[in-house]
């Protein structure tokens, strides 16, 4: 937080009445004017040595600075004509109107791999939940795969990310607590459960629970029903830039969870200008293209694990989506440092330490959102 210092000046009209007392009747007139003018003169040289002293040694730190950004003072960036504003890529003039993202909460467990659609997601979050295990939310807004998934259920966690981007959240149940603050209302969610909208859902042949599935046009017909509003209305705010950014350069980074099959790692592809992403030491893939997922930008961004309400002792889970924290930014091969900040009801806002706008590669981003306790084993694995 900001630092405030009381500065206190004192002047004769602060001295008990008694000292006056004192000076008037042991000093004559011209004495005491003589007397006070130096005083004065010595409080004044005085304050403007503390103003200086200030100025020189008290400055604020880029970091400091950072740390007190507030998310509503920090303008999303402009918007380049013809990009589409979560990716910078462009956006075909004849394409349909810009819509608002659906998140969709998919399988991450080693069974659901490889999964369908992520390829022709704009951004993917990766958050842990019970069990060591991790899940997806990818959000889809440029590109309409004919399949997505498979699709698991909510955590609370989830919704706020959702929240972020004033999306439609699309999942399969949840736990107790993800379901009661969806039955309570959340501002920037519209909440799209297959217990309720099963028709914009189906099953396949795959072992449960790692077979459900959708389509953007199962979605967008789904809320056209409801009569919804698709229109995008959150700008990330981040912006996009061809150039290579100043900072350290990274080649390779992991994220080192405890199952070995749940571990990440992304290494720079100079030929693509994209991190290529493995899990448990493999490549992973999108189904349908077979293609390695190889995202522009990867952010770390550190949050702290939570207690929540658990009596069945499942395991559950939940993260601190308030306040601010540390973050990391990867594009083209290089590291910024960065914080991001967030109001109890979003946006995310990342910006660099020194407060300046992010600047990410066009293309996909994929966010991963990783317990304070593993930051610095995370940090270790950079090269």
């Amino acid at each position: 937080m900001k630092m405030v210092s009381e500065r206190v000046c004192f002047t004769p009209s602060h001295f008990p009445l008694y000292y006056i007392y004192v000076i008037e009747h042991m000093l004559n007139k011209r004495t005491l004017i003589v007397t006070l003018v130096i005083a004065i003169g010595l409080c004044t040289v005085g304050y403007g040595g503390y103003l200086l002293s200030q100025y020189l040694f008290y400055t604020q730190t880029p970091q400091e600075i950072s740390t007190v950004i507030p998310s509503a003072t920090l303008p999303s960036p402009e918007v380049a004509k013809g990009t589409h504003p979560l990716t910078g890529l462009p956006f075909p003039s004849n394409a349909s109107p810009l819509i608002r993202p659906f998140a969709v909460v998919i399988d991450n467990a080693p069974e659901a791999r490889p999964q369908y659609g992520l390829s022709k997601a704009d951004l993917v979050y990766e958050t842990l939940t019970e069990g060591g295990v991790t899940r997806l939310l990818a959000l889809y807004s440029s590109q309409q795969p004919l399949q997505i998934g498979p699709i698991r259920s909510a955590r609370p966690y989830l919704i706020r990310q959702a929240q972020d981007w004033d999306a439609a959240f699309i999942h399969s149940g949840g736990s107790k607590l993800a379901l009661d603050i969806l039955k309570n209302g959340m501002q920037g969610i519209i909440n799209l459960d297959e217990f309720s909208n099963g028709n914009a859902f189906v099953r396949t042949s795959q072992t449960p629970p790692h077979n459900l599935f959708t389509s953007s046009l199962a979605l967008e017909t789904l809320v056209r029903q409801k009569e919804v509003s698709l229109e995008f209305t959150t700008l990330p705010s981040w912006a996009f830039s061809a150039d290579v950014p100043d900072g350290p350069t990274t080649t390779s980074l992991t994220i080192p969870y405890n199952l070995p099959s749940m571990v990440v790692a992304y290494r720079y592809n100079e030929t693509t200008n994209a991190f290529d992403r493995s899990m448990g030491g493999m490549p992973h893939r999108d189904a349908a293209t077979n293609v390695q997922l190889s995202p522009a930008n990867v952010i770390l961004e550190f949050r702290d694990l939570v207690d929540i309400p658990d009596p069945k002792i499942l395991g559950l889970i939940d993260f601190s989506y308030a306040g601010a924290g540390d973050a990391l930014i990867f594009t083209k091969g290089r590291r910024i440092n960065a914080r991001w900040t967030r109001s109890s009801n979003g946006p995310t806002v990342y910006a660099t330490v020194t407060g300046r706008t992010v600047l990410l590669t066009p293309g996909q981003t994929f966010i991963e959102v990783i317990p304070t306790t593993l930051r610095e084993e995370a940090l270790k694995t950079l090269q």
